[in-house]
């Protein structure tokens, strides 16, 4: 079981968001399932959504997993799913983990009602210091590739970043 709460801030527009959020996982045979809720908060547009959802993860090779996330908002009634390539790097003798990611977004009526498909290609970069056994600080850098409804929609790539804090029981 994980609590947790991330939060992140737009580079380029007026954007921010607050995540708390509650996940159960799973192991079996090298596999990882997990299943979550999320409280979003846009504290900027005084906003807020409900999300549901899922995932699984492949098991590792070497520092390699693959993943498959789905997510389901009440806000936009419409789903999400990202596959994607993540990788986790110890330095400073485990003080700090650096965990490079590579994910395809694609949207099932969540961003766009009227628009299945692609949404996104993203690099993300994330460095992770466990402050214990139970409690991680966390902080990324990410960029987004716009395609499908983003182009479609007039949007542009975006880079942004966050912060946050896990703890796990």
């Amino acid at each position: 079981m994980t609590l947790g709460a991330w939060y992140a801030q737009g580079t380029r527009d007026a954007y921010d968001e607050l995540n708390l959020y509650a996940e159960y996982g799973v192991a079996w045979k090298g596999f990882e399932f997990y299943a979550g809720y999320t409280r979003l908060e846009f504290i900027i547009d005084d906003a807020f959504d409900h999300e549901f959802g899922a995932g699984v993860a492949s098991p590792s090779w070497g520092p390699w997993t693959l993943g498959v996330d789905y997510v389901y908002s009440t806000e936009a009634d419409g789903a999400f799913v990202e596959a994607g390539l993540e990788g986790a790097f110890p330095l400073l003798e485990e003080r700090v983990v650096l965990v490079p990611a590579l994910v395809e977004g694609v949207d099932f009526g969540y961003a766009s009602p009227e628009y299945d498909g692609p949404n996104h290609l993203e690099a993300r970069l994330t460095a992770i210091v466990p402050v214990s056994d139970d409690v991680e600080l966390s902080a990324y850098l990410a960029h987004s590739w716009g395609q499908g409804d983003v182009d479609r929609d007039g949007g542009k790539d975006l880079t942004w970043g966050g912060m946050g804090a896990a703890w796990t029981f």
